[in-house]
């Protein structure tokens, strides 16, 4: 028989037998989700300082502005970990027990090396192409240093059996992956614009996102309730999808103990949008959103300078159309490029192409502008740069320049949209 099936045959179900993981079980079934679901309809409020959510965080700008809002719906920061999921094993046995197969084959290391001929067991696993990997840590995949199967012989001379919810190695099957993606999350909601494709094709990102919400469905509503996570998932050489781990909000209780959230939001080019878009997100499905920034913060932070930025462009153009379902990616946005915080925006426009929001572009660029816009776009695919004095007449061109930038922006965009025939777009 081979090694891995006689490891399937000894190992499976070695941990939901454990009364520990029963409890975990039981404990996620039981929660209480009407008594405990996130508060609704709070309004709009300042982002302001605040030494209670400053302390114990274990991450930057972005992580305090999303302990904010989630501070604000009355969330349990510490809901999700009672479970223990800031461990990666313990994500496996969670997460397999509903949706079996759904991560790569993983093994605890405790499990194999205190049982007999261990030793022998690990190492014909790693011709098996499986690898050590630690159940805790930070950004192994963006530093490329989750394989710790090199240090094996070290790691063992010192270790001691650990229970599951503390297991501290684990070997993992390794894939051979030929596509990666971050996907976000809150609750079982999936977050439209805040999907990267991180290796692969860029239009796999759908078929990640669909294996994602049909996991989803599989576990119960109180396993993620009010939660944001930062999901990775790897297509494989067989065309298969698999969730590599997920990065949980929240107060990590272990390693860099403190509030955590996804890197994401502290970008400082992208996490100012990924902020504003998480920022509106909350506002239309919880009615909870931050809609004014303290002074006090936006004279430290230029990081906040560019979420406010952000938060009050979204104000003023039909932006629920961001925060439409997934399977439905618009086919247009209009973006009108002005001497108006043109840089801004122009970021702004590279993370929309890199976060796949619509199929095309339409830049409209204000007059005095043209060359520059001409150096910026021309080389872009799925863009298509529309001069303002185009617009209009002679004639009109003059009313127009009497305008305020906001009034002047609104008709040029709905222009594009008669011109073009464009059943909708986003208007930015």
């Amino acid at each position: 028989m081979p090694i891995v099936s006689k490891l399937n045959k000894k190992f499976d179900g070695m941990a939901s037998q454990g009364n520990k993981f029963e409890s975990i079980l039981k404990g996620i079934s039981s929660y209480d989700t009407n008594s405990r679901h996130a508060h609704s309809s709070m309004g709009g409020f300042e982002l302001k300082e605040d030494s209670d959510l400053s302390s114990d965080l274990s991450g930057g700008v972005g992580a305090f502005f999303v302990r904010s809002v989630i501070g604000h719906m009355q969330i349990d920061e510490h809901h999700i970990f009672q479970w223990h999921l800031q461990n990666k094993y313990m994500q496996y046995l969670v997460f397999n027990h509903y949706a079996e197969g759904c991560m790569p084959k993983t093994y605890s290391l405790s499990a194999l090396i205190n049982s007999s001929g261990g030793k022998t067991l690990v190492e014909e696993l790693f011709q098996q192409h499986y690898f050590l990997k630690s159940t805790m840590g930070h950004g192994s995949g963006k530093n490329n240093n989750f394989d710790r199967t090199r240090d094996y012989e070290g790691i063992l001379t010192s270790y001691s059996n650990k229970p599951d919810f503390d297991e501290e190695w684990i070997l993992q099957k390794k894939l051979k992956l030929v596509g990666e993606y971050r996907i976000h999350t809150f609750s079982k909601d999936l977050i439209n614009g805040l999907t990267f494709t991180i290796s692969g094709e860029s239009q796999s990102y759908v078929h990640a996102e669909k294996f994602l919400k049909h996991f989803l469905a599989k576990v119960p509503a109180s396993l993620f309730l009010g939660t944001l996570i930062g999901w990775d998932i790897g297509l494989d050489d067989n065309n298969h999808y698999h969730i590599i781990e997920a990065n949980f909000t929240g107060f990590h209780p272990e390693y860099r103990r403190g509030f955590q959230t996804t890197g994401y939001v502290e970008d400082n080019s992208y996490g100012p949008i990924c902020c504003a878009l998480l920022n509106l997100y909350w506002k239309l499905h919880h009615g909870c959103f931050i809609n004014s920034i303290s002074e006090g913060l936006l004279s430290i932070f230029k990081f906040y300078q560019d979420s406010l930025f952000y938060i009050s462009l979204f104000k003023n153009t039909n932006s629920e159309l961001l925060h439409c379902p997934t399977d439905n990616k618009l086919s247009s946005a209009i973006i009108y490029w002005g001497s108006h915080n043109n840089q801004r925006t122009t970021t702004l426009i590279s993370y929309f192409r890199l976060a796949n929001i619509a199929e095309k572009y339409f830049i409209i660029v204000e007059k005095g502008l043209e060359v520059e816009a001409y150096c910026t776009f021309t080389s872009l695919t799925n863009i298509q740069i529309i001069y303002e004095r185009s617009l209009f007449t002679i004639n009109q061109q003059v009313v127009i320049e009497k305008l305020s930038y906001l009034r002047k922006k609104v008709i040029c965009c709905y222009h594009v949209i008669r011109a073009m025939k464009l059943n909708s777009a986003l208007i930015i």
